[in-house]
């Protein structure tokens, strides 16, 4: 493929980034209006934020590339990140969030939003590979986040 017809698909694929981001906060209207100053009501949410939080504390650190499992939570257990997913992926976007000063309920919220925006991009991006048209594979994508 030419150089014109990747930066036309890299394009396009932004756009349908930013359309289902904004397809994910219209239709979760309470989060979005707490977006900067809250967290959803449920106990997930905190927990996640936590080790977010700790993942990108750890990375600004400079711990790259291996987890501190051993965590400042369930004293005396030790490693106990060992029995959890750690999502070490989504803490280099929380640690470039709190590097730039973003709080927790920033910083949880962006990653969330940012990642769920993701899957549907790699979903429309698998709907085009089987050849369905732009329309048809937004539809589906749209669907899939939510």
């Amino acid at each position: 493929m030419t150089e014109r017809g990747d930066n036309r698909r890299i394009a396009s694929m932004g756009l349908v980034f930013v359309a289902l981001a904004a397809l994910i906060l219209s239709a979760v209207p309470p989060w979005a209006g707490n977006f900067f100053t809250g967290l959803p009501d449920h106990w997930d949410p905190p927990l996640h934020a936590w080790k977010l939080i700790w993942n990108a504390g750890g990375i600004l650190q400079g711990h790259l590339l291996l987890p501190r499992y051993h965590a400042n939570a369930f004293y005396p257990h030790m490693y106990v990140l060992c029995f959890d997913d750690l999502f070490w992926i989504p803490s280099y976007l929380a640690a470039a969030l709190r590097g730039c000063g973003a709080g927790m309920c920033l910083t949880y919220n962006a990653v969330m939003l940012v990642f769920w925006a993701l899957s549907g991009v790699l979903f429309y991006r698998l709907l085009r590979e089987i050849r369905l048209q732009p329309s048809s594979a937004f539809f589906g994508a749209a669907v899939f986040c939510l």
